[in-house]
């Protein structure tokens, strides 16, 4: 695990085997204006008074972290993803088992400035579900074909909204310059009613990533506004064997996760990471 009371800067890839703990008093950042850095591990726990998520690199990649297994990733700031401003430079969070997002800001997504530089978050197997929890979301397209902005997954995903606001979307103009929140296959559910114009709480149907143009709004099989709505996925032990999701609070996760990973091996006011690779 690594717990800093300052900040923590991963300035480069971090490929962990198994589980992965990250726990910053101040921002977290992944990647930086001249470079990418991508988070690996089977089930992740991430939390942070802020998030920044930024491929500055000049190489297609990705920066941003990737779970075999599940994801959670909690602040109580904001978190973005940005794009980068060369072609296929990823800004992403990314699990193979279920995500939970809990973000006491605003959830700020942006597509980058060349082609195939998108931002997104995509918990990817099938039936895997994506609970989002923020006061606000906003997804902004990128200014290159499929520089898309796009919260999405291969199953159901909830939003809980603790703002009173809608999620705004803003897609370009062009091929696949979406901003959308994409249920392939599955239901989204929204805390709170909609606005009749210009995003109702309507699922479109088709795949909007992949049919060459620019859209906007949600996608899903069905859609369901104005219930209750509650983050729920979370993982909370390293032999939980990458897939199964416990339902719990997020307040009571750091020091679950604690007691499970002893000793610490780093502890630090501002900690700063260029490599690092475990087996």
């Amino acid at each position: 695990g690594l717990v800093a009371n300052g900040s923590i800067n991963v300035l480069g890839d971090m490929n962990i085997g198994g589980f992965v703990s990250i726990a910053a008093a101040g921002p977290l950042a992944i990647g930086d204006a001249t470079r990418a850095a991508l988070i690996t591990g089977q089930n992740v726990v991430v939390s942070a008074a802020s998030i920044a998520v930024v491929n500055g690199s000049a190489l297609a990649g990705s920066s941003g972290v990737a779970a075999s297994g599940s994801l959670s990733i909690t602040t109580a700031g904001n978190l973005s993803l940005t794009g980068g401003a060369v072609a296929n430079a990823v800004a992403s969070l990314v699990s193979a088992g279920s995500a939970s997002i809990s973000v006491g800001g605003t959830l700020l997504i942006q597509g980058g400035t060349a082609p195939g530089a998108a931002a997104f978050i995509d918990p990817q197997a099938p039936g895997s579900l994506l609970s989002v929890s923020a006061a606000g979301i906003t997804l902004t397209a990128g200014s290159a074909d499929n520089a898309y902005a796009a919260i999405w997954g291969n199953g159901d995903i909830a939003i809980n909204l603790t703002g009173s606001t809608p999620p705004q979307f803003k897609p370009g103009i062009g091929v696949n310059r979406d901003a959308v929140i994409f249920a392939n296959g599955g239901t989204i559910s929204l805390n709170l009613q909609c606005a009749a114009a210009p995003y109702p709480c309507a699922a479109q149907a088709g795949n909007p990533l992949t049919n060459l143009l620019s859209d906007s709004g949600w996608f899903a099989n069905n859609f369901l506004a104005g219930g209750a709505v509650q983050q729920q996925f979370v993982p909370v032990s390293e032999s939980n064997g990458g897939g199964a999701i416990i339902q719990t609070v997020l307040g009571n996760l750091l020091p679950m996760v604690e007691q499970i990973i002893k000793p610490v091996p780093k502890r630090a006011e501002d900690v700063v990471v260029e490599d690092d690779t475990c087996q």
